[in-house]
Formats: C-alpha cells, structure tokens, sequence
C-alpha cells in the first residue's frame, strides 16, 4: 500500500504487517527525527537481475505515491 502524507511524505505500507518504509527524503527526515516509525526501504528492496550489485529502481512506486498528494 502506497501513501501520501503531509508535506509530501511518501511512505510504502505492508498491510499486513503494517510496517512503513520511507520512499522519499521527506520522509527519510521523518523517520530520522522520530516524527514517524518505519524501516529502511532496503529491507525490502530486492536486488536488480539485470544490474548485478544494484538494487531495482523505486520510481514507479514513487510516481504512484505521488499521485496521492
């Protein structure tokens, strides 16, 4: 699950376990201030088959949060 916050915070949601992670700096800065809980999007984030040592790229997910705002 995607979403928006204010100020444009864009965070993906595990609904099942709801855990957040941060899509974007403004909501690194969040979680880094202690204004939100979340985990590094990294845990998640699986590596790029075509991109050996890489991980996939977050921007569909970031152009789809950000419709949200």
């Amino acid at each position: 699950m995607l979403t928006c916050r204010p100020g444009n915070a864009l965070y993906v949601i595990n609904p099942s376990t709801l855990v957040q992670y941060p899509l974007n700096d403004i909501a690194q800065k969040e979680v880094a201030s202690g204004k939100t809980k979340a985990q590094p999007i990294s845990v998640i984030q699986i590596d790029d088959p075509n991109n050996p040592g890489e991980k996939m790229s977050l921007a569909p997910f970031i152009e789809r949060a950000e419709k949200l705002c």
